[in-house]
Protein backbone atom coordinates (compact mmCIF):
# COMPACT_ATOMS: atom_id res chain seq x y z
CA UNK A 1 0.00 0.00 0.00
CA UNK A 2 1.06 3.39 -1.11
CA UNK A 3 0.96 5.82 2.34
CA UNK A 4 1.33 10.00 1.67
CA UNK A 5 1.35 10.95 5.42
CA UNK A 6 1.18 14.58 6.42
CA UNK A 7 2.39 15.84 9.99
CA UNK A 8 2.76 19.19 10.06
CA UNK A 9 3.40 20.65 13.52
CA UNK A 10 5.89 20.81 16.33
CA UNK A 11 7.94 18.07 17.23
CA UNK A 12 5.25 16.71 19.53
CA UNK A 13 3.01 16.15 16.86
CA UNK A 14 5.88 15.16 14.38
CA UNK A 15 7.85 12.44 15.83
CA UNK A 16 5.14 9.92 16.39
CA UNK A 17 3.96 10.33 13.08
CA UNK A 18 7.61 9.57 12.51
CA UNK A 19 7.57 6.30 14.77
CA UNK A 20 4.08 5.42 12.99
CA UNK A 21 5.58 5.74 9.37
CA UNK A 22 8.85 4.01 10.42
CA UNK A 23 6.47 0.87 11.72
CA UNK A 24 4.54 1.05 8.07
CA UNK A 25 7.71 1.07 6.57
CA UNK A 26 8.25 -2.25 8.26
CA UNK A 27 5.44 -3.68 7.14
CA UNK A 28 6.16 -3.58 3.51
CA UNK A 29 4.51 -0.23 3.08
CA UNK A 30 5.60 2.46 0.80
CA UNK A 31 5.10 5.50 2.84
CA UNK A 32 6.38 9.09 2.55
CA UNK A 33 5.86 11.29 5.28
CA UNK A 34 5.74 15.24 4.55
CA UNK A 35 7.04 17.40 7.77
CA UNK A 36 8.02 21.19 8.21
CA UNK A 37 11.06 21.74 6.91
CA UNK A 38 13.11 21.85 9.93
CA UNK A 39 11.75 18.16 11.22
CA UNK A 40 12.53 16.72 8.37
CA UNK A 41 15.73 14.59 10.24
CA UNK A 42 13.40 13.21 12.84
CA UNK A 43 11.84 10.85 9.81
CA UNK A 44 15.00 10.44 7.66
CA UNK A 45 16.59 9.62 10.94
CA UNK A 46 14.16 6.71 11.42
CA UNK A 47 14.54 5.36 7.54
CA UNK A 48 11.45 6.89 6.26
CA UNK A 49 11.15 9.17 2.95
CA UNK A 50 10.87 12.48 4.21
CA UNK A 51 9.92 15.25 2.18
CA UNK A 52 9.97 19.24 3.24
CA UNK A 53 6.31 21.12 3.37
CA UNK A 54 7.58 25.28 3.05
CA UNK A 55 7.02 25.92 6.42
CA UNK A 56 9.44 26.53 9.80
CA UNK A 57 7.70 25.72 12.49
CA UNK A 58 10.64 27.09 14.99
CA UNK A 59 10.73 30.21 13.19
CA UNK A 60 7.38 30.41 14.50
CA UNK A 61 7.98 29.42 17.73
CA UNK A 62 10.72 31.23 18.50
CA UNK A 63 10.11 34.52 17.18
CA UNK A 64 9.35 37.49 19.14
CA UNK A 65 6.33 37.74 18.59
CA UNK A 66 5.01 34.00 18.87
CA UNK A 67 6.87 34.22 21.80
CA UNK A 68 5.05 37.31 23.15
CA UNK A 69 2.08 35.83 22.19
CA UNK A 70 2.26 32.28 23.77
CA UNK A 71 3.95 34.05 27.00
CA UNK A 72 0.91 36.02 27.55
CA UNK A 73 -1.06 32.49 27.71
CA UNK A 74 -4.12 33.88 24.93
CA UNK A 75 -4.10 31.18 23.11
CA UNK A 76 -6.79 32.58 21.23
CA UNK A 77 -4.22 35.23 20.02
CA UNK A 78 -1.61 32.90 18.96
CA UNK A 79 -4.14 30.76 17.25
CA UNK A 80 -4.58 33.71 15.29
CA UNK A 81 -1.31 34.24 14.48
CA UNK A 82 -0.73 30.75 12.78
CA UNK A 83 -3.81 31.05 10.64
CA UNK A 84 -2.30 33.80 9.44
CA UNK A 85 0.68 32.36 8.74
CA UNK A 86 -0.84 29.51 7.93
CA UNK A 87 -2.68 31.46 4.92
CA UNK A 88 0.51 33.11 3.75
CA UNK A 89 1.46 29.50 3.15
CA UNK A 90 -0.81 27.48 2.30
CA UNK A 91 -1.24 28.22 -1.66
CA UNK A 92 2.35 26.24 -1.79
CA UNK A 93 1.83 23.49 1.21
CA UNK A 94 -1.02 22.70 -0.74
CA UNK A 95 0.68 22.34 -3.95
CA UNK A 96 3.80 20.25 -2.21
CA UNK A 97 0.68 17.83 -0.73
CA UNK A 98 -1.01 17.46 -3.59
CA UNK A 99 2.11 16.17 -5.58
CA UNK A 100 2.78 13.87 -2.86
CA UNK A 101 -0.63 12.24 -2.88
CA UNK A 102 -0.31 11.43 -6.53
CA UNK A 103 -0.72 7.74 -6.80
CA UNK A 104 -1.46 7.08 -2.75
CA UNK A 105 -3.70 4.61 -1.88
CA UNK A 106 -4.54 5.88 1.61
CA UNK A 107 -3.78 9.52 2.95
CA UNK A 108 -3.06 9.37 7.14
CA UNK A 109 -3.05 13.47 8.36
CA UNK A 110 -2.52 15.06 11.65
CA UNK A 111 -4.98 17.45 13.92
CA UNK A 112 -2.40 20.65 11.68
CA UNK A 113 -3.07 19.04 8.05
CA UNK A 114 -6.52 17.12 7.59
CA UNK A 115 -8.44 20.05 6.44
CA UNK A 116 -6.74 19.85 3.03
CA UNK A 117 -5.72 16.28 2.87
CA UNK A 118 -9.21 15.28 3.20
CA UNK A 119 -10.37 17.42 0.18
CA UNK A 120 -6.95 15.83 -1.36
CA UNK A 121 -8.80 12.58 -0.42
CA UNK A 122 -12.14 13.16 -1.57
CA UNK A 123 -10.27 14.37 -5.12
CA UNK A 124 -8.52 11.12 -5.23
CA UNK A 125 -11.10 8.92 -4.09
CA UNK A 126 -8.90 7.57 -1.50
CA UNK A 127 -9.58 7.11 2.17
CA UNK A 128 -8.21 9.58 4.63
CA UNK A 129 -7.05 8.44 8.68
CA UNK A 130 -6.43 11.01 11.33
CA UNK A 131 -4.12 11.02 14.03
CA UNK A 132 -5.04 13.05 16.83
CA UNK A 133 -3.38 13.12 20.22
CA UNK A 134 -5.83 14.32 22.22
CA UNK A 135 -9.59 13.60 22.31
CA UNK A 136 -10.16 16.75 19.75
CA UNK A 137 -13.79 15.43 18.87
CA UNK A 138 -17.36 15.63 20.86
CA UNK A 139 -17.21 13.21 23.31
CA UNK A 140 -19.55 11.79 26.38
CA UNK A 141 -16.82 12.56 28.81
CA UNK A 142 -14.82 15.92 28.00
CA UNK A 143 -15.79 19.56 27.20
CA UNK A 144 -13.49 20.55 24.30
CA UNK A 145 -10.08 21.10 24.79
CA UNK A 146 -9.54 24.30 23.77
CA UNK A 147 -12.18 25.58 25.40
CA UNK A 148 -11.71 24.65 29.31
CA UNK A 149 -11.12 21.83 31.41
CA UNK A 150 -13.95 21.94 33.50
CA UNK A 151 -16.36 19.00 34.26
CA UNK A 152 -19.49 20.65 32.20
CA UNK A 153 -23.16 19.09 32.02
CA UNK A 154 -23.92 17.14 29.20
CA UNK A 155 -25.72 19.34 27.19
CA UNK A 156 -22.73 22.51 27.88
CA UNK A 157 -20.18 20.28 26.74
CA UNK A 158 -21.50 19.47 23.88
CA UNK A 159 -21.89 22.85 22.71
CA UNK A 160 -18.13 23.53 23.81
CA UNK A 161 -17.34 21.30 21.25
CA UNK A 162 -19.93 22.96 18.55
CA UNK A 163 -18.69 26.18 19.24
CA UNK A 164 -14.81 25.20 19.03
CA UNK A 165 -15.87 23.19 15.69
CA UNK A 166 -17.49 26.07 14.13
CA UNK A 167 -14.89 28.48 15.14
CA UNK A 168 -11.48 26.37 14.15
CA UNK A 169 -13.71 25.88 10.58
CA UNK A 170 -13.91 29.73 10.47
CA UNK A 171 -10.51 30.05 10.29
CA UNK A 172 -9.97 27.09 8.09
CA UNK A 173 -12.38 27.84 5.47
CA UNK A 174 -10.87 30.23 2.96
CA UNK A 175 -7.65 28.32 2.51
CA UNK A 176 -9.85 25.01 1.94
CA UNK A 177 -12.18 26.89 -0.26
CA UNK A 178 -9.14 27.43 -2.43
CA UNK A 179 -7.86 24.25 -2.21
CA UNK A 180 -11.02 22.54 -3.32
CA UNK A 181 -11.29 24.92 -6.55
CA UNK A 182 -7.88 24.23 -7.71
CA UNK A 183 -8.95 20.46 -7.04
CA UNK A 184 -11.99 20.60 -8.98
CA UNK A 185 -14.13 19.85 -6.04
CA UNK A 186 -17.73 21.68 -5.19
CA UNK A 187 -17.49 24.00 -2.00
CA UNK A 188 -18.23 22.58 1.34
CA UNK A 189 -20.06 24.57 4.24
CA UNK A 190 -19.61 22.35 6.87
CA UNK A 191 -16.85 21.25 9.09
CA UNK A 192 -14.09 18.76 7.98
CA UNK A 193 -15.11 16.83 11.10
CA UNK A 194 -18.53 16.52 10.29
CA UNK A 195 -17.13 15.49 6.05
CA UNK A 196 -14.97 12.57 7.52
CA UNK A 197 -17.95 11.47 9.68
CA UNK A 198 -19.78 11.22 7.02
CA UNK A 199 -17.06 8.91 4.95
CA UNK A 200 -16.59 6.73 7.90
CA UNK A 201 -12.92 7.80 8.18
CA UNK A 202 -10.77 6.25 11.27
CA UNK A 203 -9.63 9.02 13.28
CA UNK A 204 -6.83 7.52 15.89
CA UNK A 205 -6.81 8.72 19.31
CA UNK A 206 -2.86 8.47 19.68
CA UNK A 207 -2.72 8.52 23.34
CA UNK A 208 -3.47 6.06 26.62
CA UNK A 209 -6.59 4.41 27.69
CA UNK A 210 -5.64 4.70 31.12
CA UNK A 211 -5.00 8.81 30.96
CA UNK A 212 -8.72 8.87 29.61
CA UNK A 213 -10.70 5.83 30.92
CA UNK A 214 -13.80 8.01 30.27
CA UNK A 215 -13.73 7.43 26.90
CA UNK A 216 -13.70 3.22 26.97
CA UNK A 217 -16.35 2.49 24.39
CA UNK A 218 -16.39 5.96 22.63
CA UNK A 219 -16.44 4.91 18.84
CA UNK A 220 -15.30 2.38 16.92
CA UNK A 221 -14.00 4.68 14.30
CA UNK A 222 -12.31 6.41 16.89
CA UNK A 223 -10.02 3.57 17.97
CA UNK A 224 -7.21 4.95 21.39
CA UNK A 225 -4.18 3.35 20.36
CA UNK A 226 -1.91 4.53 22.87
CA UNK A 227 0.66 6.76 22.89
CA UNK A 228 3.16 6.34 19.94
CA UNK A 229 6.78 6.59 21.07
CA UNK A 230 9.97 5.27 19.56
CA UNK A 231 11.81 2.60 20.28
CA UNK A 232 15.48 1.86 22.16
CA UNK A 233 16.96 1.99 18.82
CA UNK A 234 14.63 4.74 17.37
CA UNK A 235 16.13 7.03 20.61
CA UNK A 236 19.35 6.16 19.59
CA UNK A 237 18.65 6.89 15.94
CA UNK A 238 16.75 10.50 17.04
CA UNK A 239 20.17 10.94 18.39
CA UNK A 240 19.04 12.72 21.55
CA UNK A 241 21.46 10.63 24.16
CA UNK A 242 24.35 12.11 22.86
CA UNK A 243 23.94 15.61 23.19
CA UNK A 244 24.99 16.07 27.30
CA UNK A 245 27.73 12.67 27.53
CA UNK A 246 28.71 14.22 30.88
CA UNK A 247 24.77 13.46 32.04
CA UNK A 248 25.21 9.76 33.02
CA UNK A 249 27.89 10.62 35.50
CA UNK A 250 26.00 14.24 36.78
CA UNK A 251 22.62 11.77 37.25
CA UNK A 252 24.59 9.22 39.37
CA UNK A 253 26.77 11.78 41.29
CA UNK A 254 23.43 12.10 43.74
CA UNK A 255 20.05 11.97 44.35
CA UNK A 256 17.08 12.10 41.17
CA UNK A 257 17.25 15.45 40.46
CA UNK A 258 13.80 17.55 39.45
CA UNK A 259 13.53 17.52 35.66
CA UNK A 260 12.52 20.43 34.35
CA UNK A 261 11.64 20.43 30.42
CA UNK A 262 10.73 23.21 28.24
CA UNK A 263 10.13 22.30 24.67
CA UNK A 264 8.70 25.20 23.11
CA UNK A 265 7.55 26.67 25.78
CA UNK A 266 8.14 30.57 25.96
CA UNK A 267 10.74 31.55 28.59
CA UNK A 268 11.41 35.24 27.97
CA UNK A 269 14.00 35.87 30.26
CA UNK A 270 15.97 32.66 30.69
CA UNK A 271 18.34 34.08 33.47
CA UNK A 272 15.05 34.69 35.56
CA UNK A 273 13.63 31.40 34.72
CA UNK A 274 16.91 29.61 35.99
CA UNK A 275 16.90 31.79 39.41
CA UNK A 276 13.71 30.31 39.75
CA UNK A 277 14.68 26.83 39.29
CA UNK A 278 17.51 27.05 41.64
CA UNK A 279 15.82 28.79 43.93
CA UNK A 280 13.14 25.93 44.27
CA UNK A 281 15.38 23.11 44.11
CA UNK A 282 17.43 24.23 47.09
CA UNK A 283 14.23 25.08 49.06
CA UNK A 284 13.63 21.56 48.41
CA UNK A 285 17.08 20.55 48.86
CA UNK A 286 16.84 18.74 45.49
CA UNK A 287 18.97 18.95 42.07
CA UNK A 288 17.71 20.12 39.17
CA UNK A 289 18.40 19.01 35.46
CA UNK A 290 16.54 21.47 32.70
CA UNK A 291 16.13 20.15 29.32
CA UNK A 292 16.35 23.30 27.27
CA UNK A 293 14.38 22.79 24.14
CA UNK A 294 13.91 25.16 21.90
CA UNK A 295 14.54 28.17 24.49
CA UNK A 296 17.98 29.93 24.56
CA UNK A 297 18.34 28.76 28.69
CA UNK A 298 22.52 28.81 29.15
CA UNK A 299 25.11 25.67 29.71
CA UNK A 300 25.55 24.81 32.85
CA UNK A 301 28.13 27.09 33.93
CA UNK A 302 29.06 24.18 36.68
CA UNK A 303 29.05 20.88 35.14
CA UNK A 304 29.07 19.47 38.79
CA UNK A 305 26.89 21.86 40.38
CA UNK A 306 23.21 20.74 41.68
CA UNK A 307 21.69 22.70 38.63
CA UNK A 308 22.66 21.02 35.26
CA UNK A 309 20.95 22.76 31.48
CA UNK A 310 21.24 20.22 28.70
CA UNK A 311 20.35 20.63 25.10
CA UNK A 312 17.72 17.62 25.42
CA UNK A 313 17.49 14.38 26.66
CA UNK A 314 16.52 10.62 25.67
CA UNK A 315 13.11 10.76 28.12
CA UNK A 316 13.03 6.98 27.57
CA UNK A 317 16.79 6.82 29.68
CA UNK A 318 16.79 9.92 31.79
CA UNK A 319 13.53 10.58 33.60
CA UNK A 320 12.90 7.33 35.54
CA UNK A 321 16.22 8.16 36.93
CA UNK A 322 14.28 11.42 38.11
CA UNK A 323 11.81 11.85 40.96
CA UNK A 324 9.77 14.44 39.66
CA UNK A 325 8.70 15.85 36.26
CA UNK A 326 7.77 19.71 35.46
CA UNK A 327 6.98 20.46 31.87
CA UNK A 328 4.51 22.12 29.66
CA UNK A 329 2.24 19.24 28.95
CA UNK A 330 2.33 18.50 25.43
CA UNK A 331 0.98 14.67 24.98
CA UNK A 332 4.47 13.30 23.95
CA UNK A 333 6.40 14.11 27.01
CA UNK A 334 3.23 13.76 29.17
CA UNK A 335 3.25 10.52 27.96
CA UNK A 336 7.41 10.42 28.44
CA UNK A 337 7.01 11.64 32.37
CA UNK A 338 4.02 9.20 33.17
CA UNK A 339 5.29 6.34 31.43
CA UNK A 340 8.70 7.16 33.38
CA UNK A 341 6.71 6.78 36.54
CA UNK A 342 7.37 10.33 37.78
CA UNK A 343 4.76 12.61 39.56
CA UNK A 344 4.36 15.77 37.08
CA UNK A 345 3.67 19.51 37.40
CA UNK A 346 2.52 20.75 34.07
CA UNK A 347 3.30 24.25 33.17
CA UNK A 348 0.95 24.36 30.17
CA UNK A 349 0.76 27.39 27.92
CA UNK A 350 -2.40 26.23 25.57
CA UNK A 351 -3.82 23.79 22.98
CA UNK A 352 -3.69 20.52 24.67
CA UNK A 353 -1.35 21.30 26.94
CA UNK A 354 -3.88 22.54 29.90
CA UNK A 355 -6.26 18.75 29.44
CA UNK A 356 -3.47 16.96 30.04
CA UNK A 357 -2.65 18.79 33.30
CA UNK A 358 -6.36 18.53 34.33
CA UNK A 359 -6.19 14.70 33.52
CA UNK A 360 -3.17 14.06 35.68
CA UNK A 361 -4.01 15.80 38.59
CA UNK A 362 -7.84 14.46 38.93
CA UNK A 363 -5.67 11.45 38.45
CA UNK A 364 -3.40 11.79 41.66
CA UNK A 365 -0.57 11.97 40.21
CA UNK A 366 -0.35 15.46 39.18
CA UNK A 367 -0.46 19.45 39.74
CA UNK A 368 -1.76 21.39 36.85
CA UNK A 369 -0.67 25.30 36.68
CA UNK A 370 -0.44 27.89 34.29
CA UNK A 371 3.07 29.05 32.50
CA UNK A 372 1.77 32.22 32.03
CA UNK A 373 0.96 32.52 35.77
CA UNK A 374 4.37 30.93 37.10
CA UNK A 375 5.76 32.08 39.90
CA UNK A 376 8.75 30.68 42.47
CA UNK A 377 5.82 30.06 44.77
CA UNK A 378 3.38 28.10 42.78
CA UNK A 379 5.99 26.17 41.28
CA UNK A 380 7.36 25.49 44.91
CA UNK A 381 3.99 24.45 46.16
CA UNK A 382 3.14 22.10 43.22
CA UNK A 383 6.66 19.86 43.52
CA UNK A 384 6.54 19.70 47.23
CA UNK A 385 2.97 18.22 46.86
CA UNK A 386 4.37 15.57 44.43
CA UNK A 387 7.14 14.18 46.68
CA UNK A 388 4.46 12.50 48.96
CA UNK A 389 3.92 8.91 48.72
CA UNK A 390 0.73 9.00 47.25
CA UNK A 391 1.65 10.91 44.13
CA UNK A 392 4.36 8.72 43.62
CA UNK A 393 2.42 5.54 43.89
CA UNK A 394 -0.22 6.59 41.30
CA UNK A 395 2.29 7.76 38.98
CA UNK A 396 3.61 4.16 39.08
CA UNK A 397 0.41 2.92 38.74
CA UNK A 398 -0.16 4.61 35.40
CA UNK A 399 3.02 3.63 34.54
CA UNK A 400 3.16 -0.16 34.97
CA UNK A 401 -0.83 0.37 33.27
CA UNK A 402 1.13 2.27 30.35
CA UNK A 403 4.01 -0.45 29.16
CA UNK A 404 1.02 -2.50 27.96
CA UNK A 405 0.33 -0.30 25.27
CA UNK A 406 1.84 -0.66 22.01
CA UNK A 407 0.84 2.51 20.55
CA UNK A 408 2.54 2.22 17.13
CA UNK A 409 1.70 -1.39 16.23
CA UNK A 410 -2.01 -0.55 17.26
CA UNK A 411 -1.84 2.59 15.36
CA UNK A 412 -0.88 0.79 11.76
CA UNK A 413 -3.30 -1.93 12.49
CA UNK A 414 -5.91 0.60 12.43
CA UNK A 415 -4.53 2.08 9.19
CA UNK A 416 -4.47 -1.14 7.54
CA UNK A 417 -7.97 -2.16 8.40
CA UNK A 418 -9.04 1.41 7.38
CA UNK A 419 -8.14 0.73 3.93
CA UNK A 420 -9.32 -2.89 3.77
CA UNK A 421 -13.11 -1.38 5.23
CA UNK A 422 -12.40 1.86 2.46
Amino acid sequence: MRIAFYAAGTRGDVQPAAVLAAELRMRGHDVTLATPVDLVELGTKLGVRTAPLSVDMRSIFQSPQGQQLMASGSGTAFLKHLASIRSEAAPTVQMEMISLAQGADLLIAGKHSEDDAACIAEALDVPIVTLHHAPLRANPAYPAVLATTRQLPGWLRAASHWYVERATWKSMSRDVARLRSLLNLPPVFEPTSVRLARVNATEIQAYSRYLTPELTGWDLRRPISGFIQPSEAQRRALGDATTDPGLDQWLDAGDPPIYFGFGSMPVLDPDAMLQMIANVSRKLNARALVSAGWTELAGTPDPDGPIRVTPAVDHAAVLPRCGVAVHHGGAGTTAASVGAGLPTVVAAVFFDQPFWASRLERMGAGRALRFARLTETSLLHAISALMAEEPRRRAASLAAAMRMEEGASYAADAVEKARFQA
